[in-house]
């Protein structure tokens, strides 16, 4: 089989995803609860659960699993038109005839119009103070608070466009006439707009519409026939340009964020001019999109209609492949603000300009995994650890490579104390060079199995994980036992943040350390994922949880956790990330 290699890298502070290229998706599935592959409507309510409407009836979101609501009233499960009205309240239908509000995560009755629909299909329109109902067999006014029908319509509607303030209807028994419906004054108002360019010009309903930007668009299914729109405030009729690649896709819904966004049989086309639709957008272009809907934090949430949903993060996400590295990249450090060290398992080490895309593949002699990788920025070098009897120093200036014997060799773990002291970890002892610009002098500080290290520059501190527990050595290298609840503690790794606190990890939770002091702690009752924890990074005040199962941003002022879920059987197995300018980078494998 063959292997694709990535780097995962997405931006850190990127609150407004514009979606420069496929976005990056996780997926939600029966595996989560979600029965319903074909999903219509999806929308977050004033507690901000998401709910989703599907071919298999009603869920909602709790976080972490879909739930289903249960309908013991139709006798159909499919759920459509699911809206939120300005006061909160959930409406949905069924192809059945009822209409429903959701109450307690219950559905509740509104008004059963089966016997009048007969299985036709309806569109279901919320105002403030009345509810429409509308279809091909019958269509009716309601009153929002009583259920009692206002209007009979007295239309056959084959086609509705959904705008902002109202719709826009074809009625089958108006040839050439389009029908705008709006709310003013607490009033519903119909204005009629007559098409009147040629005969049956509108094709007896045989046409799509759907908003555009200001307008409502008419596209007529007639070979060569033009294209017009409605302007929504004017009702002024226009010719019109649509995007070229929209032509063979069915639109099924519009969104508008910054940009207006079309959501298709052929994905997503997004277009920020609609005088320049030639610089549109298309993604997801393999997927049936039927709603959007951008969450409280910022994410997307896209339903499908053969797929179940997708969630692209708020954080724009991209993956990078190295096609010519046939092997895990298993190590990473950073160099400046554009160049990064990529170590590999086969014993590569990739020096990869992250400004002009440029990477050049360095093949160490020993050709063993690559573990760590620790760059000093005063002397200019790398220093390379491989799992073998080989370790190097690369220098940054000359892209010179130097083997260094066993120096370096299956390194536990690095941390820099200054500009020419280094804690080095191998896999029986803990050591400090003390002068690495002049020789290879160093002091042990203990020759026992170590698991992990940090250096606290505020309390001048170097932490260290033995197999046994951890200790913090001070300046004239004493020990400080470090214990939890009074029992010596394991720390697979440390990070720190800002304010000062060191974050250190152990099986199932994330402890924050003081003057060697368990200070706080991030546990599942915070959102932490019950996942193995692969890497922590520190970024100003937010730490950074690369898990198997997601990857999480933690506050560590307001103690609020993030999570983008990885539940789309992509198999990415995450090592520990880097920050370079507004960029994580986090080295992994995709099969």
């Amino acid at each position: 089989m063959k292997k694709t290699f990535y780097i995962l890298i997405f931006i850190s502070f990127l609150f407004e995803n514009v979606f420069s290229q496929e976005p990056f998706y996780t997926q939600f599935t029966s595996d989560d609860g979600l029965v319903s592959l074909a999903n219509y409507n999806i929308i977050q309510d004033k507690n901000n659960l998401v709910w989703v409407g599907g071919e298999q009836g009603l869920f909602y979101y709790n976080g972490k699993r879909f739930r289903q609501v249960k309908n013991t009233i139709s006798t159909t499960k499919s759920i459509f038109n699911l809206q939120i009205d300005k006061e909160g309240q959930i409406w949905c239908s069924t192809i059945s005839g009822h209409i429903y509000k959701v109450v307690n995560k219950e559905l509740q009755l509104f008004k059963d119009f089966s016997n009048e629909l007969k299985g036709a299909f309806a569109s279901l329109i919320v105002f403030n103070d009345d509810v429409f109902f509308i279809s091909q067999r019958k269509s009716y006014q309601i009153d929002k608070k009583t259920a009692s029908i206002k209007k009979d319509l007295n239309a056959n509607i084959s086609k509705i466009a959904k705008t902002k303030n109202g719709f826009f209807y074809y009625n089958l028994k108006e040839t050439n006439t389009i029908t705008q419906v709006y709310e003013e004054s607490g009033q519903a108002v119909f204005k009629k707009i007559n098409f009147d360019i040629e005969k049956n010009f509108l094709n007896e309903g045989k046409l799509q519409m759907f908003e555009w930007f200001d307008d409502v668009v008419v596209k007529v299914e007639k070979e060569n026939s033009k294209i017009f729109s409605v302007n929504i405030h004017t009702r002024k009729i226009t010719t019109t340009k649509l995007p070229e690649a929209l032509k063979k896709a069915q639109v099924y819904n519009t969104k508008k964020f910054k940009e207006n966004w079309l959501l298709t049989s052929k994905g997503i086309y997004i277009t920020l001019n609609k005088n320049k639709v030639n610089n549109t957008k298309q993604i997801f272009k393999d997927y049936h999109i039927t709603d959007v809907l951008k969450d409280n934090e910022n994410n997307y949430w896209l339903a499908t209609l053969q797929n179940g949903i997708f969630v692209v993060p708020s954080l724009e996400i991209t993956k990078k492949s190295f096609v010519e590295i046939k092997e895990d990249i298993i190590s990473i450090e950073t160099i400046g603000n554009n160049r990064l060290l990529l170590g590999t398992q086969n014993g590569n080490l990739i020096d990869y300009n992250t400004e002009d895309n440029y990477y050049k593949i360095i093949s160490l002699s020993n050709q063993r995994p690559v573990n760590r990788i620790k760059y000093n920025k005063n002397l200019q070098k790398a220093y390379i650890s491989t799992n073998g009897t080989s370790s190097y120093t690369y220098d940054i200036k000359k892209l010179k490579i130097t083997n260094v014997g066993n120096q370096f060799t299956t390194a536990k773990g690095f941390t820099k104390i200054n500009k020419d002291s280094l804690v080095y970890l191998s896999y029986r002892r803990a050591i400090i060079y003390t002068q690495l610009s002049r020789n290879k002098d160093y002091i042990v500080l203990e020759n026992k199995r170590p698991i992990s290290t940090h250096y606290d520059s505020k309390n001048k501190l170097i932490y260290v994980t033995y197999i046994d527990g951890t200790v913090a050595y001070n300046n004239k290298l004493q020990t400080i036992p470090v214990h939890h609840q009074n029992k010596p503690i394991i720390f697979s790794e440390y990070t720190q943040t800002t304010n000062g606190k060191i974050w250190a990890t152990t099986r199932d939770k994330i402890l924050a350390l003081e003057a060697g002091k368990v200070t706080d702690s991030i546990t599942c009752l915070n959102g932490l994922l019950k996942s193995q924890i692969k890497g922590i990074l520190g970024k100003d005040n937010f730490l950074w949880i690369v898990t198997e199962k997601g990857i999480q941003r933690y506050d560590t002022d307001k103690k609020i956790i993030n999570t983008i879920n990885l539940t789309d059987k992509s198999a990415i197995k995450f090592k520990t990330p880097v920050i370079q300018n507004n960029y994580l980078w986090i080295p992994g494998n995709n099969f």
